[in-house]
């Protein structure tokens, strides 16, 4: 309940204060995705990106797919790759292990993401300039510039 009233000060003033943002950011993003704010998830998406490390990457990685916070995954997907053996010997990696659609969608972004493919913010930049939404999956984002085209 605590974060759905930070959630409101937000919408009313436009912001977070930085204290708080790095206290709750789980539980804002959780509410900032249900009540779909898209500027807060956001913010707080790239407070998540801060926090990403061996021992978190798991963790995060399945909070981006949960809540289709692109760039928290791709930055995710993005340390893994340069740290991959230390997050599969940690205990949550089994945790991951029980989805082949993320370990697919994983190693398709390792292997994908170094040859062509746009970055979630240019994605999400281009979306904008062209008045669509900038929330959402990576698919969902080049979906819709498909669509716009």
């Amino acid at each position: 309940m605590e974060a759905f009233g930070h959630l409101l000060q937000f919408i009313y003033t436009d912001y977070i204060d930085k204290d708080i943002l790095k206290e709750k950011a789980i539980d804002l993003v959780h509410v900032a995705h249900f009540c779909g704010v898209v500027r807060l998830k956001q913010i707080v998406e790239l407070e998540l990106i801060q926090r990403i490390n061996i021992a978190s990457t798991v963790e995060m990685i399945l909070l981006a797919d949960r809540l289709y916070c692109a760039a928290l995954k791709e930055d995710s997907f993005e340390f893994f790759s340069s740290h991959a053996s230390e997050i599969m010997a940690t205990k949550e990696w089994t945790e991951l292990n029980k989805s082949a659609t993320l370990l697919t969608e994983m190693f398709e972004f390792i292997h994908l993401v170094k040859n062509k493919r746009l970055c979630i913010a240019d994605l999400r930049n281009e979306s904008n300039s062209k008045g669509l939404c900038t929330d959402g999956t990576r698919k969902m984002l080049e979906d819709g510039l498909k669509e716009e085209a």
